[in-house]
């Protein structure tokens, strides 16, 4: 069973995903990855309720839409 709290150490895009995917997976840090999954996790412990992923962009400021699993 996968932990919603164990952070990932590499960023991952489908097989069907454009090239662009692929380079913006490629070029994330696993402590940039990790960070922006905690920033997340705070987010919907805080608020305690379901959440779109727009709303928490909206939520911590970040530009532009960001796709979250």
């Amino acid at each position: 069973m996968i932990d919603l709290f164990d952070l990932p150490t590499k960023a991952h895009a489908r097989k069907e995903d454009p090239w662009t995917s692929h380079e913006a997976a490629s070029s994330m840090s696993a402590n940039a990855l990790g960070n922006q999954h905690m920033a997340i996790l705070d987010v919907m412990m805080d608020m305690k309720f379901p959440l779109a992923a727009e709303e928490i962009d909206d939520i911590l400021g970040w530009p532009g839409f960001r796709r979250m699993s």
